[in-house]
C-alpha cells in the first residue's frame, strides 16, 4: 500500500512539473510567435481554432464566451499575444496560461472597468476620448514629483514630504504640508495615481515606487483588518482610499501576496457599513455621509473586479442613501438633502459653494449599475454642467480639486456634449496650472478646499487621477 501511495505522488508532482514547463513553454511563444492572418466579422471559434494550429497551443474558451462572436483581426507578423490582445479586447474576454493552455473566460463591465488601459492608451483613443498630449505631459510630470518625494520606506508623508526636496542647485524646497494623519489615505492616493497610468508593483517605469507604496500601505494593517491609526474621527477615509489602492493593486496584477490584506479591508469596510444605509467616521454609529460612501463604493466595486468576498447589498444600501439625499433638483448633499456641503470653520467655508456630492452620487450611481437616464443621474448632470471647473484668479476660491475629481469621474462616465464641455473646463483649469519650476516641478499648489488638509500631495496625486479619467477607467453601462 506505501508503495502505491509513493506511486501516486510521484505521478502527481510530474503531472505539475510538465504543466508548469509547459506553461513556460506557452509564455515563451506568446512572446516570439508571430502570426499572420485576415479575418473579417469570422466567428470566435473560427479565429481561436485559426491561432491554435498555427501556434501548438491548447486555446478553450469557457462556457460563458460566446463562441459566435464576430472577430476582425488583420494583421501580419506580430506577436501572438497581441494578436490574442485584439481578439480578446473585441470580445469582451481575458486570457491566462494555464495547466498547459491558454483559457479565456468572459470579462463582467466591471472588469473591463480596470483593463482600459491597455486598451485606450494609444495616442488615437487617447484623443477620441478628450486627452492630448499636454494631459500626459501633465501626469507625467506629476508622477515624477511624486516618485522623487516619496519616503524610502514607501510612504508620503503628508507633514515630512518636503525632507525629499532637491535643493542642490539653489531651489527652495517645497511647500504645502498636510496633515499627517492622513498618511495612509494620501499614500494610497499616490498609488493609485501611479496604478491609474498603468503602472503597477510588477511593471512599469515606477514599479519600484509602487511596490514600495503597496508594501507600506499593507504595513499598516492593523489585525481587524483597518488601515492606519484612529487619530481622528474622520480616520476612515484612510481605510476606503488605502483599502481602493490594495484592491486595484491586486485586480491589475493577481499578486497572490496581496489577496489577504485586501480582502480584511474590505471585510472591514462591510463591517463598518450602517445596515441598509451607508458609513461614516465611526463603524455602524449610525450617521452616513456621502462623502466617504463614495470612497466606499469605489473600493468595494474594485474588490468585486478583484473577485474578492463582497456582498451586493452593501451597493444597495449606498443607493438607499444617495436617494434619501437627492433633492428633486437632482442635488445631491453631503447629510441631508441637497446641502451644501462639509466644510471646516474658520478654516475653508469662504471657498464657493460646489456640488461635489452630487458628483460623487454620480458617478457612484453609474459605478453601482444604475442606467444613464436615470432621472437623478440626468438632474444631477445638469447640476454639474453649471458648475465647471475654474481655477478663479486671484482669488481661487473656485478651486476645488475634490470636487473635479468626482466631477470628472462621473462626467466620463455620462459622455456625450455634456462630458466633453465639462473636459474642456477641465482642463483649462488644470494644464497651465501645474508648477513648472525648481523642486515643485510637475505638482499643484494646495489653493484648493481641502488644499490644507491633504497639502501638496494630495493636490498632485488628485489632479493626476483626474487627468488619468481618459484611459483609467472604461465607460459602464454603455448600453444603458
Amino acid at each position: 500500500m506505501r508503495k502505491v501511495f509513493l506511486l501516486i505522488a510521484v505521478i502527481a508532482l510530474t503531472g505539475v512539473v510538465f504543466g508548469q514547463d509547459r506553461d513556460g513553454e506557452i509564455k515563451t511563444k506568446l512572446k516570439t510567435l508571430k502570426v499572420t492572418c485576415n479575418f473579417h466579422k469570422a466567428p470566435l471559434t473560427d479565429v481561436i481554432s485559426f491561432l491554435q494550429d498555427i501556434s501548438g497551443i491548447n486555446m478553450v474558451l469557457d462556457k460563458k464566451c460566446d463562441k459566435n462572436a464576430k472577430v476582425t483581426l488583420s494583421v501580419k507578423q506580430i506577436v501572438l499575444q497581441n494578436a490574442l490582445n485584439l481578439v480578446a479586447s473585441q470580445c469582451g474576454l481575458s486570457f491566462v496560461v494555464k495547466d498547459g493552455a491558454i483559457l479565456f473566460s468572459s470579462k463582467g463591465e466591471a472588469d473591463r472597468y480596470f483593463a482600459a488601459y491597455a486598451d485606450r492608451a494609444s495616442k488615437k483613443a487617447l484623443a477620441a476620448e478628450g486627452g492630448s498630449n499636454k494631459t500626459e505631459s501633465c501626469i507625467k510630470a506629476g508622477l515624477e514629483w511624486l516618485s522623487r518625494h516619496q519616503n524610502t520606506d514607501g510612504m508620503w508623508d503628508q507633514d515630512g514630504f518636503d525632507n525629499n526636496c532637491d535643493t542642490s542647485e539653489g531651489s527652495a524646497a517645497c511647500d504645502g504640508k498636510g496633515v499627517a494623519q492622513y498618511d495612509v489615505g494620501v499614500s494610497a492616493l499616490a498609488t493609485l495615481a501611479f496604478l491609474g497610468t498603468g503602472h503597477t508593483h510588477k511593471q512599469g517605469k515606477y514599479k519600484k515606487t509602487v511596490a514600495k507604496g503597496i508594501q507600506w500601505l499593507s504595513s499598516q494593517q492593523q489585525p481587524d483588518g483597518s488601515l492606519g491609526q484612529r487619530m481622528s474621527e474622520s480616520w476612515i477615509y484612510n481605510q476606503a482610499i488605502g483599502t481602493l489602492a490594495l484592491c486595484e493593486a491586486y485586480a491589475m496584477t493577481r499578486d497572490s501576496k496581496l489577496k489577504e490584506p485586501a480582502q480584511r479591508a474590505v471585510s472591514f469596510i462591510l463591517n463598518a457599513q450602517n445596515r441598509g444605509l451607508a458609513w461614516k467616521y465611526k463603524p455602524k454609529g449610525g450617521l452616513n455621509d456621502t462623502s466617504i460612501t463614495a470612497w466606499m463604493v469605489q473600493a468595494i466595486i474594485a474588490a468585486k473586479v478583484a473577485e474578492l468576498e463582497v456582498d451586493q447589498s452593501a451597493l444597495d444600501g449606498a443607493i438607499n442613501w444617495l436617494d434619501r439625499v437627492t433633492n428633486p433638483s437632482g442635488k445631491t448633499g453631503y447629510m441631508r438633502p441637497g446641502d451644501d456641503g462639509s466644510v471646516i470653520r474658520g478654516v475653508n467655508e469662504k471657498h464657493a459653494k460646489q456640488p461635489a456630492m452630487t458628483g460623487a452620487a454620480i458617478f457612484s450611481r453609474l459605478l453601482i449599475g444604475q442606467k444613464r437616464d436615470d432621472p437623478k443621474v440626468v438632474k444631477g448632470v445638469g447640476v454639474l454642467v453649471k458648475n465647471l471647473p475654474e481655477w478663479n484668479r486671484p482669488k481661487k476660491d473656485k478651486v476645488d480639486f475634490y470636487y473635479w475629481y468626482y466631477g470628472t469621474c462621473a462626467m466620463f462616465q455620462y459622455g456625450g456634449e455634456k462630458w466633453q464641455k465639462w473636459n474642456k473646463a477641465m482642463k483649462k483649469a488644470l494644464l497651465d496650472t501645474q508648477r513648472a519650476d525648481g523642486c515643485a516641478k510637475g505638482s499643484w499648489d494646495p489653493v484648493s478646499k481641502w488644499g490644507m488638509v491633504g497639502g501638496r500631495v494630495y493636490s498632485t496625486a488628485i489632479n493626476c487621477l483626474i487627468l488619468e479619467v481618459y484611459y483609467r477607467n472604461a465607460r459602464l453601462n454603455k448600453n444603458k
